[in-house]
């Protein structure tokens, strides 16, 4: 009796797993049903052996049969002649009331699954979804939300853990990451594209349009000097792929756009253009060794845009193995970029270990100016680790050291960045951030020694804490250089939702070194070289994209002078930006 006991405990011990057992790499079905264009709420989810083919379950919707494509469960599933059709027929998915079906392939894109083979189910049941766990997050309530292809998953309490076949997790392997995830390496950025439009079966086309309006105020700190500022600025983004095959791609990305400015005693001003933001080639697997190439204008964007937030003409190798990832480049602007960036040519490496979950890094960037006046060859070398390090919290820490020279001066910066956004669990959907960053400054400008550290020049400083809306997280008045500089940070906010979000965010400012300029501010008053406190600033972010496909944010943003600036006021701005995906 007691060894029969035994062996139940077991058995049960291998096949009820906790929601704390998932882990990004698992290859898990999920069974529930959509409740938003790309959230899943999950019944149950079962812990599978990993396989080449995503499975989708559900019922066709919106079928085109000149195109060849339908919709299953808000995915564009797109079917050629290698898709194989077990008992059913593209035309009978057309039919009024079509059955639920099967359908096994590749996911590409939140706008592009391939369909390999196309079945009914005899037995209907609930939607599902079967897939690799990209991303894993932790919410308020004991919620664990899975990254699936295109859903957000919550995983709540009441969902049922499980191990196909009664085996035990350890015996489980995880998925590698998809190289094709390349393709959409913006998925969590506000400017990804969808290509919901299918023009061929290899052709994918899609678009964002953008209105915005900011108003700045006083930012040369005197209100007896007429500075006032108002822009109205729409923006079209168009982007075309190309796939032939599942080993390369290439994508094309335009932007145009026209500015409106009214600015205090100024005449009004309009400006137009357009550019070529990207277009490259992309070969998965390129050298037969697991490498990856990437050639052509190309997007850079860490996690945090700490490092590089740029456009860049560029050659670049991608080697994956288990817990690996290495990104060496070379590239440089060829048009189209600021003056400074088109001077220069850049190498970079990172090293990272591929998890954006728990995320270890080392990079290196060495920039060299290869046109114009002067000689300077900045090298920057930084380690960071971000993400879910303790319960309950987002952490980041970034540091970096600046060295190399110019013709006269040796480089000989440092900074760092750490804080974390902790979401008690006893407080459902609100978060709360505290953070410090800090770069040297110069002591002594004529000694031949250059301590202050400085940026890459590539860099955006914009990122999100637990909302769902990114923002300039060293304020969004002053948004400065983190360069001889410290910076105190303490925020506060609160989801409404999975889709909604509000933030209020304090910066505290002060000069490492007391010295009468401050690196890459918006701010036109310089300080005074004697005093370090810059000031203080408040911003109030607030953000949704619960109207799919628009998207909605508004930023607030107050700067109330320090000592540094002699006989000052304050500054502040709004601005209001829509974006509608197609």
């Amino acid at each position: 009796m007691t060894a029969l006991l035994g062996a139940l405990l077991l058995t049960a011990g291998a096949a009820a797993q906790t929601r704390d057992d998932l882990e990004v790499g698992h290859w898990v079905e999920v069974r529930g049903e959509v409740v938003g264009d790309e959230v899943f709420g999950a019944t149950s989810v079962e812990i599978r052996e990993p396989d080449d083919d995503e499975v989708l379950i559900g019922v066709p919707r919106l079928v085109d049969l000149e195109r060849r494509h339908f919709v299953l469960m808000g995915q564009r599933v797109v079917v050629s002649a290698r898709t194989d059709w077990e008992g059913i027929t593209l035309e009978e998915l057309a039919l009024p009331e079509p059955a639920q079906i099967k359908v096994e392939g590749h996911f590409r894109t939140p706008g592009r699954f391939d369909a390999r083979e196309v079945s009914p189910r005899r037995s209907p049941g609930r939607s599902r979804i079967t897939g690799r766990v990209d991303t894993l997050g932790r919410r308020a309530g004991g919620v664990v939300t899975l990254g699936i292809m295109r859903w957000t998953v919550p995983v709540g309490p009441e969902a049922m853990i499980s191990v196909e076949d009664d085996r035990s997790l350890a015996s489980v392997p995880l998925a590698p990451g998809r190289p094709t995830a390349q393709l959409d390496q913006r998925a969590d950025d506000a400017d990804d594209i969808r290509r919901n439009f299918l023009l061929t079966d290899k052709l994918s086309f899609g678009g964002q349009f953008e209105l915005s309006a900011k108003r700045e105020e006083n930012f040369d700190l005197d209100d007896d000097v007429g500075a006032e500022r108002s822009d109205i600025q729409l923006k079209l983004t168009t982007e075309l792929v190309w796939e032939p095959d599942e080993t390369f791609f290439a994508l094309m990305r335009l932007r145009q756009q026209t500015r409106w400015r009214h600015e205090q005693d100024a005449p009004d001003d309009r400006d137009s253009d357009g550019e070529l933001n990207e277009l490259y080639g992309y070969w998965l697997d390129a050298f037969g060794a697991g490498v990856d190439l990437q050639v052509g204008r190309q997007d850079f964007d860490d996690l945090r845009e700490w490092i590089y937030d740029e456009n860049l003409d560029a050659i670049r190798a991608i080697a994956r193995r288990p817990g690996v990832q290495l990104e060496l480049s070379a590239s440089t602007v060829f048009s189209e970029g600021s003056k400074r960036n088109r001077d220069f040519d850049n190498a970079i490496a990172y090293l990272s270990n591929g998890d954006e979950q728990q995320h270890l890094a080392a990079w290196l960037m060495q920039r060299k100016r290869t046109h114009g006046e002067g000689g300077e060859e900045p090298l920057w070398f930084g380690l960071r680790a971000l993400g879910e390090w303790l319960p309950d919290q987002e952490i980041w820490a970034d540091t970096a050291i600046r060295r190399g020279q110019d013709d006269e001066t040796d480089y000989r910066g440092f900074a760092f960045d750490v804080g974390t956004t902790w979401t008690p669990p006893t407080l459902d959907e609100w978060y709360f951030t505290v953070g410090f960053a800090q770069a040297s400054g110069d002591d002594d400008p004529d000694d031949g020694t250059d301590h202050a550290f400085r940026q890459t020049g590539l860099q955006d400083n914009n990122g999100r804490f637990g909302g769902v809306t990114s923002f300039r997280y060293y304020g969004e008045v002053m948004d400065p250089e983190l360069s001889n500089l410290q910076v105190l940070t303490a925020g506060v906010g609160k989801r409404f939702g999975s889709r909604s979000s509000l933030d209020l965010v304090y910066h505290r400012y002060r000069q490492a070194e007391a010295f009468d300029r401050q690196v890459n501010t918006n701010l036109d008053m310089r300080p005074n070289g004697k005093d370090r406190d810059l000031g203080w600033g408040l911003d109030m972010i607030w953000g949704s994209r619960a109207w799919d496909p628009w998207s909605v944010e508004v930023t607030g943003g107050y700067f109330a002078p320090g000592d540094a600036y002699d006989d000052s006021d304050p500054a502040w701005s709004t601005k209001l930006q829509v974006r509608y995906k197609f």
